[in-house]
């Protein structure tokens, strides 16, 4: 019988199959949700990844604004570029916090947000030090602080990429796993394609960051390159090798080389460095590349136009994350001025040097405390010691005690007063004693602070040996001079006292013989002589004070008109005797000048334009025009040749007399009218024309309101009426003005002296009504003082006249500075006529004797 196999239950199998349905379905909801809890928790920690790599995305944002920051304040040191760090520091902080808090508790993101921390730390850290290095040197000192920042701030970019890389593996580990349960059931498929809708919207947004992060690293390439293109230095990197592999735009301005001739090159960078440098520029190069060490020398470097300039080059190596060497970075900066200036100051040192071995001059410096810290070879022999055993000694340990204590006082003065000053100080030297002129100066440091003295010392005994005998020359010059000047005075005087005597005679006596004409010839050749002699010394005294310079102008207003009018009353009689007309134009104006100097102009040109002129007239007269005053002297004498009218101004030159006619005198006149022009300050001039005369002028400044004009004085004419005291203690002068006097008509009282006119007056039986009296007397008497006692004893202005045969000037003003007419020796018979004349006219009757 056979065994049949069991049938199937179709209702079993499909309730098995209802069963599995909804198992299948209860499974597939299980699934479902044990997938959905399980991609939840996955979604969860991806989101945190994903939060986290954003958060340090941020970080890594304000990190590289503080970055920025950095660059643009090291670049230019100027701080409103740190605004950018100083932000971030604010900020970053928070940003730090957050990260931690999204970190959560998986163990990978807290190690990481820790990592992250400490390496902004660390960023920072570098950051405040590269700027506080800049603040304090104005430029970076130690490159290792800029490589730590840079490798700080990768690291922290290489962090943030990890997180993001760790985010995509994670994105891409949950596509798979979505993948494998859509495989395994189709119901999940739906919420696979949620899945994959999420991780697409999940690849976009990677995709939009990694774009993102994209556009920062070209930015901040961007950033680099303008760096590095502002920075004044030449900056270039070079790779493991040594070889060249970027060079900045100022690198190839400055050598005039196109990147493609020197990048890559082994030596193409050789060639721009000085030949006299290049051995050692290669050797230094070739053992920092060998020894991965930081490289730094000094080279002269060809510019573009052929010039060759110091520079600093340093280059840095750079490391990778496993601390292998990656490259160099490098930078040439301008030293050229520095050097420069250190090779002058070496050649003026050198020079210093010369100067002190070689000069006799005592040259040294000293500190503050006296010490010498620089010495001449010239001091070094006067001291006995070489220059280096004087350095650090102070003067009580190189000289006596007394000089020592007065070349520190000299010294504590200049730098007391911070003044540069001269001392004369002595030294002993070959045991003689030597005088040095010492000029000392504060010597001053960078900052101006006085440090210490400088000085130098210059032997200046046979100058002043020299001075000392010039002194006592000088004085025996003085003395000479005091003693020419004495007798000048007394020559002056005693020559003019017989001469005058002698005018007074002759004039007597021409009167008295006017009536026998073969004895009145013989008269005029006497008084030709007389006058001849009497210019000639005149002529002589005023020669020699001009050139012993004991003319002193005394300015002041003076009226012209007085001086031509007594000038032209003394020389009238003289013209009538030639035949020639003598004649002043009124002159109303006043000049700025020495009357005593000028009258002496005026005389000397009156007297010449008289001498030459045989017929014709002479014209004294006055000009008046923009300030100034211009006298003149115009006559129809000979005339001067325009090419010798200059040369009449010299001594001793006459024209139109080579026989040396001494009636003509002797050449002296215009030469002191020249002389005393120039004294005054006045200008002096002549235009002449041959056969029709000649002009002088003498010019000065006006001065105030012009005065009324006065009638020239007439002749005197009959006998004469008064009595007059005559004093001379010249007895022949006496005689002379006694006999003139009375032959005029006067009752004259004669007297010798002050005491003996006095004494007289006193035992008169009537006052007198003039004085005539010379001014020097004897035993220092002067006319003045006669003049004062008699109008003392009489109680009024009686007229009187002094009369001087003195020339010197400041004699002349005191005498002129009275109340009293001032006549000049010699004077002649008919000048002193008038003048006499004049003061009996001025005379009132006094009575009693007082």
């Amino acid at each position: 019988m056979k065994t049949k196999k069991p049938a199937v239950d179709a209702g079993g199998e499909a309730g098995l199959f209802r069963l599995m349905g909804p198992a299948l379905v209860m499974l597939m909801l299980v699934t479902a949700l044990i997938g959905a809890v399980y991609f939840t928790e996955k979604r969860a920690e991806a989101d945190a990844v994903m939060a986290v790599a954003d958060r340090g995305e941020a970080v890594l944002s304000v990190m590289k604004d503080a970055e920025t920051g950095e660059r643009g304040f090291v670049i230019t040191g100027r701080e409103e570029f740190l605004e950018p760090y100083q932000a971030a520091l604010s900020q970053i902080g928070g940003q730090l916090d957050e990260l931690d808090a999204m970190a959560g508790d998986q163990a990978e993101l807290i190690t990481a947000s820790r990592h992250i921390r400490d390496l902004v730390g660390r960023k920072l850290a570098y950051t405040q030090r590269i700027i506080d290095d800049r603040r304090a040197t104005g430029t970076i000192q130690s490159p290792e602080i800029f490589i730590g920042g840079k490798a700080a701030m990768d690291e922290l970019r290489g962090e943030i990429a990890g997180l993001q890389a760790y985010a995509q593996r994670m994105a891409e580990d949950r596509r798979a796993e979505m993948q494998a349960v859509a495989a395994a059931a189709l119901v999940l498929t739906g919420l696979f394609g949620i899945s994959a809708l999420v991780m697409l919207r999940q690849t976009r947004r990677l995709r939009l960051q990694q774009r993102t992060l994209e556009g920062r690293i070209r930015t901040e390439q961007e950033r680099w390159r303008t760096l590095l293109e502002a920075t004044p230095n030449l900056v270039w990197t070079a790779a493991v090798d040594g070889r060249i592999d970027y060079v900045s735009p100022q690198f190839a301005a400055f050598t005039g080389l196109e990147p493609p001739h020197i990048l890559g090159a082994a030596d193409a960078w050789a060639s721009i460095v000085h030949p006299d440098d290049r051995a050692r520029v290669v050797r230094g190069w070739e053992a920092a590349v060998a020894g991965g060490r930081p490289y730094e020398i000094d080279q002269r470097t060809r510019r573009h136009d052929g010039a060759w300039l110091w520079q600093r080059v340093r280059a840095q190596p750079l490391h990778d994350e496993a601390g292998r060497l990656a490259g160099w970075i490098g930078s040439n900066t301008d030293i050229h001025d520095r050097i420069t200036a250190e090779q002058a100051l070496r050649q003026r040192e050198a020079l210093l040097r010369a100067v002190l071995q070689s000069t006799e001059e005592l040259i040294y410096a000293k500190d503050l405390d006296g010490r010498y810290i620089v010495v001449s070879q010239a001091v070094s022999r006067l001291i006995g010691r070489p220059p280096e055993a004087c350095i650090g000694l102070t003067d009580r340990e190189l000289f006596p005690a007394e000089r020592a204590d007065r070349y520190i006082a000299n010294d504590r003065e200049v730098v007391a007063g911070n003044v540069i000053r001269r001392f004369e100080e002595f030294f002993a030297v070959a045991g003689a004693e030597r005088i040095y002129q010492s000029t000392k100066a504060p010597l001053t440091d960078s900052r101006g602070m006085v440090i210490g003295v400088v000085g130098v010392s210059t032997d200046v005994t046979e100058r002043r040996q020299a001075e000392q005998a010039t002194e006592r020359a000088r004085a025996a010059a003085e003395a000479a001079s005091r003693a020419k000047t004495r007798f000048l005075a007394s020559a002056s005087h005693d020559l003019r006292q017989p001469v005058q005597s002698l005018t007074l005679f002759i004039d007597l006596l021409a009167d008295r013989l006017r009536d026998r004409p073969d004895e009145y010839r013989l008269v005029k050749p006497m008084q030709q002589s007389l006058d001849a002699l009497s210019g000639l010394l005149t002529s002589l005294l005023d020669v020699g004070r001009l050139e012993a310079g004991q003319v002193r102008p005394n300015l002041e207003d003076a009226e012209i008109a007085p001086l031509l009018e007594r000038l032209c009353g003394e020389y009238v009689r003289r013209a009538e005797a030639k035949g020639i007309r003598l004649r002043t134009v009124p002159c109303r104006r006043i000049g700025r000048t020495d009357p005593v100097l000028f009258e002496r102009i005026l005389r000397n040109l009156l007297e010449n334009a008289l001498r030459y002129t045989e017929s014709g007239s002479v014209l004294v007269g006055c000009r008046a025009g923009r300030g100034r005053l211009r006298i003149e002297v115009l006559d129809t004498g000979p005339g001067i040749p325009e090419d010798r009218q200059q040369e009449i101004f010299e001594e001793f030159v006459q024209i139109g007399n080579p026989e040396r006619d001494r009636d003509r005198g002797l050449g002296l006149g215009l030469s002191i009218v020249k002389r005393t022009a120039e004294l005054l300050g006045h200008r002096l001039g002549v235009a002449s024309v041959p056969g029709r005369g000649s002009r002088f002028w003498i010019e000065m400044p006006a001065a105030a309101v012009p005065q009324p004009a006065r009638a020239a004085a007439a002749p005197v004419q009959g006998r004469l009426s008064g009595r007059v005291l005559a004093v001379d203690d010249e007895a022949l002068l006496l005689i002379s003005y006694t006999t003139m006097l009375e032959e005029w008509g006067c009752e004259v009282v004669p007297a010798g002296g002050v005491e003996e006119a006095m004494e007289a007056l006193r035992q008169a039986d009537r006052p007198i009504d003039a004085v005539l009296t010379d001014f020097r007397l004897r035993a220092g008497e002067r006319g003045t003082d006669v003049i004062h006692k008699v109008r003392e004893l009489y109680g009024a202005r009686v007229p009187a006249a002094l009369l001087t045969g003195d020339t010197a000037p400041d004699r002349l003003r005191e005498a002129a500075s009275g109340d009293y007419l001032l006549l000049h020796k010699p004077i002649g018979a008919d000048a002193l006529r008038r003048a006499v004349a004049g003061l009996l006219a001025q005379s009132r009757p006094l009575h009693g004797t007082g």
